[in-house]
């Protein structure tokens, strides 16, 4: 099967030490586990790894800077309250040297304002288009491969723990394996998971 936005690959799992045993008929059941224990990190940290394309409405804010409710790692478009496009000179993302961006700011000398729309609506009238989450993972920028990183370690200690467990490596009824997928329960993630976790973790 073809993971999606998983953060460890197949062969990444299977090259750990305590998985050289493992048999080829459970490969399906790899794949599944890494992409469910990926979402799970996603969870617990409120965040997302991978890049996403999406648009993100928003309402016209006081002043010039249009603060963002997720990372944005690049725009492809801004459309105005009015309809029209701000152009990319016009405005600059920070932080300016992280690679995710929690804020868009029009540029002092811009003549460009957060518009409205033609009703005098202000809510949710801002479009962002563009490529968003935490990190891109095709990046190799410092600052970028630290959380891809993180984000591998921490998946593989939660889907390594529970893979033993379907073995009855350690068992103690916390990993259930259902026809509906794996049932996660708090004990079944480690220190080292929730380590990892509390670094990235979005505080709302």
């Amino acid at each position: 099967m073809t993971l999606t936005n998983s953060y460890v690959a197949l062969d990444e799992f299977l090259a750990l030490p305590d998985m050289q045993s493992a048999e080829p008929s459970d490969d399906v059941f790899i794949e599944r586990l890494l992409e469910r224990c990926s979402r799970e990190f996603d969870g617990d940290t409120g965040q997302w790894f991978y890049a996403h394309q999406q648009s993100r409405t928003y309402d016209v804010p006081r002043g010039r800077c249009l603060e963002l409710d997720a990372p944005l790692l690049a725009v492809t478009t801004i459309t105005n309250g009015d309809d029209t496009t701000v152009e990319s000179t016009e405005y600059l993302l920070y932080p300016l040297n992280s690679p995710n961006k929690w804020e868009i700011r029009i540029k002092q000398n811009s003549s460009v304002l957060w518009k409205y729309n033609s009703g005098g609506e202000t809510e949710g009238v801002i479009t962002i288009n563009g490529e968003w989450g935490y990190v891109d993972r095709d990046s190799a920028d410092p600052e970028s491969m630290m959380p891809i990183l993180n984000s591998k370690s921490a998946v593989l200690a939660l889907a390594l723990a529970i893979y033993k467990r379907r073995y009855g490596v350690g068992a103690e009824g916390l990993a259930t394996v259902t026809g509906a997928g794996v049932v996660i329960t708090p004990r079944d993630k480690s220190p080292e998971y929730w380590s990892i976790v509390n670094r990235y973790k979005r505080l709302l």
